[in-house]
């Protein structure tokens, strides 16, 4: 059977999809590009734990120590510290803001990328399959070290689709971690140079990870994600040897993280972080999205690993009457299962009063059957699944409207979600939110 994968040429038509959408932006009265105004959503940070502390509820975490700890080093040290009208003062800015980037900025938001990728990603799936003595290890960040982690511990009793998730879960939080920003900045219209710099370092780091993943299984070396994710996958279809093609192999993961690249935040992101913060000193840059009518959107492509094979995802964000959503259509590459994918929708703001908030999601999918346990395993989720969320922020009235306790309950029946356990549970997290 052919591989079905993500050539160039799929991914020329990829890309191309999304320069159509733009194109009647640019060229219409009621399609326009439209730069950021001041109608700002409230912004809470949250804190908020689950059971097994889900790559949810980690990733999220994770989002909010970094905001708390990038607005401390704005009260403390700014972005400007001195006139910059003349050229002299200009230069003197972006070497000064240059220096600090390179000794706080990068090693602070290289780590988070590396500590989401481990803790959240790696570690989410073990804390799912209730796994032992999980070792976490992590160099010192660049410019420091080479940055690197480590997330192990022993298996035992895992079914190959559940060692599959374990060794794909560390490039399943980088979509986590970028889906969150990106969230957060259309909420509130506008970037911060260091969240811009966080969404580059969460894309740079899994890009490169997998363009750097050597193709050969058979060198001898010790297997990174990338290579365990095609040898796991192939398991059962087609036997490693010389003489054998594999029917999924890096080179085609790396050809599907080409279409990462058709990603609008990650080049606002850029622009932030080089114009606005570098070159103009300011802490904020704008969010540019498109207007049909009375919505705003902005929509995106990318790919991910599943135990099934390679997902491809169109995404698409969007703002209308003080709402924002995420809905993401996915489809399954065909190279082993036909037939399956699913699709999502995460709602902020369904209800908003002073001391209530409501945010749900739901999502349905078609897939095969993940294998649970080992000798013997049961499948779970074949066929049609699905799921539902619903998260509020209710405020404590010793502290007015600015602080509240967030709870979430929810279902999901069994079946591969990013981001979700994979057997059928309930959902339920607790936690709490502030207005920083």
């Amino acid at each position: 059977m052919a591989i079905n994968v993500m050539k160039p040429a799929h991914l020329r038509s990829a890309a191309g999809l999304v320069v159509l959408l733009a194109i009647p932006a640019l060229a219409s009265d009621s399609l326009q590009v439209r730069p950021p105004d001041e109608r700002q959503l409230p912004l809470f940070l949250s804190l908020s734990a689950d059971p097994r502390l889900s790559m949810r509820s980690a990733t999220e975490d994770l989002l909010t120590l970094h905001s708390v700890m990038t607005q401390a080093e704005d009260r403390l040290l700014g972005t400007q510290w001195f006139n910059e009208q003349s050229m002299a003062g200009t230069v003197g800015g972006i070497v000064l803001r240059f220096g600090k980037y390179a000794i706080i900025d990068v090693p602070l938001d290289y780590f988070a990328v590396v500590l989401a990728h481990e803790y959240a990603g790696h570690g989410s799936r073990y804390r799912e399959l209730k796994m032992s003595n999980i070792h976490y290890a992590f160099d010192a960040p660049p410019p420091y070290g080479k940055g690197g982690g480590e997330a192990s511990t022993r298996a035992s009793g895992q079914s190959a689709d559940e060692l599959i998730a374990i060794w794909s879960g560390g490039v399943e939080a980088h979509p986590r971690l970028q889906q969150g920003l990106a969230l957060r900045w259309i909420e509130q219209e506008r970037i911060h140079y260091r969240e811009a710099l966080l969404y580059f370092w969460s894309f740079k780091i899994a890009y490169a990870y997998i363009q750097d993943s050597r193709p050969d299984l058979l060198d001898g070396r010790s297997d990174d994600d990338p290579r365990a994710y095609v040898r796991l996958l192939n398991a059962g279809f087609t036997p490693l040897t010389p003489a054998t093609p594999l029917r999924v192999t890096v080179s085609d993961l790396k050809s599907a993280a080409h279409l990462n690249l058709v990603d609008p935040f990650l080049y606002m992101s850029l622009s932030v972080a080089l114009v606005s913060y570098l070159w103009s000193g300011n802490a904020y840059g704008p969010l540019h999205m498109l207007r049909v009518g009375p919505v705003d959107l902005l929509p995106t492509l990318r790919s991910g690993w599943t135990p099934f094979g390679i997902e491809y995802h169109f995404e698409t964000y969007l703002r209308w009457g003080g709402r924002t959503a995420l809905v993401d259509l996915r489809a399954g590459d065909r190279t082993f299962h036909s037939g399956w994918g699913g699709f999502g929708v995460e709602v902020r703001r369904i209800f908003e009063d002073p001391d209530l908030r409501i945010d749900g999601s739901v999502m349905m999918w078609r897939q095969p059957g993940l294998k649970s346990g080992w000798a013997p395993s049961k499948v779970v989720g074949s066929g049609l699944g699905a799921g539902f969320t619903v998260r509020a922020y209710r405020a404590l009235d010793a502290f007015s409207s600015s602080v509240r306790i967030v709870g979430e309950v929810g279902y999901k029946s069994g079946g591969f979600v990013e981001g979700f356990p994979m057997a059928a549970s309930p959902l339920v997290a607790i936690g709490i939110a502030w207005k920083p």
